[in-house]
């Protein structure tokens, strides 16, 4: 590995372009952003079919990547980065991305599996061919009513705006934690919290 290679990949999943810029399905973009910010990393450039940050945290070295492939090809943009460092393989990674079936707020990490009905993680399962990689679950909740697809590509509501700050903190304290410590470790801090307690009312905390 070249001395400038990165350890450990960060994906954040989501959709390009404005107009899906504060979307719940692109929660993954999100938090990519907010490390970006906190650890006064470069902008990056357009490489890998999406955007690429390469720059130290927690003393690791790392590149976030954000596809620009849309979430459904979102594969795509993984198999271009990993094919430019034949080093790293489909276990370094740490993939961030929205989850309806887990409360907003709420967040689990997992090791392997299906990809749960998230386009994003199928379209990287089949192009890969492999499950083994850490996923960072945030969840964004599922809608009261109407269309699942209406509500993941929509806005956050207002209660979600005033805490969704402290919910981008959390989860880019998980990611940095899951780049310095044992995995089994971060899982079992985390398992059933949600980050964005006690901030949330009474009425969405049930």
């Amino acid at each position: 590995m070249a001395r400038s290679d990165p350890e450990r990949f960060v994906v954040g999943l989501g959709n390009p372009g404005a107009r899906y810029r504060m979307t719940r399905h692109n929660i993954g973009f999100q938090v990519a952003a907010r490390l970006i910010d906190r650890h006064r990393l470069p902008s990056g450039t357009k490489r890998f079919l999406g955007r690429y940050v390469a720059g130290r945290i927690a003393g690791v070295s790392v590149g976030i990547l954000t596809p620009e492939t849309f979430m459904n090809a979102s594969g795509r943009s993984v198999v271009a980065l990993l094919s430019a460092f034949p080093e790293r393989t489909v276990s370094d990674l740490i993939v961030i991305h929205d989850d309806i079936d887990l409360p907003f707020g709420a967040v689990k990490v997992k090791t392997e599996g299906g990809h749960g009905g998230h386009n994003g993680l199928r379209s990287i399962i089949a192009e890969t061919g492999r499950n083994d990689f850490i996923r960072l679950r945030a969840g964004i909740g599922r809608p009261a009513h109407g269309s699942v697809t209406d509500f993941v590509l929509g806005t956050y509501d207002p209660e979600e705006r005033i805490v969704l700050p402290t919910y981008l903190d959390a989860l880019a304290d998980v990611v940095e934690a899951l780049l310095t410590e044992p995995v089994e470790r971060v899982m079992n801090r985390f398992h059933g919290k949600n980050l964005a307690l006690p901030h949330l009312s009474g009425e969405r905390k049930a």
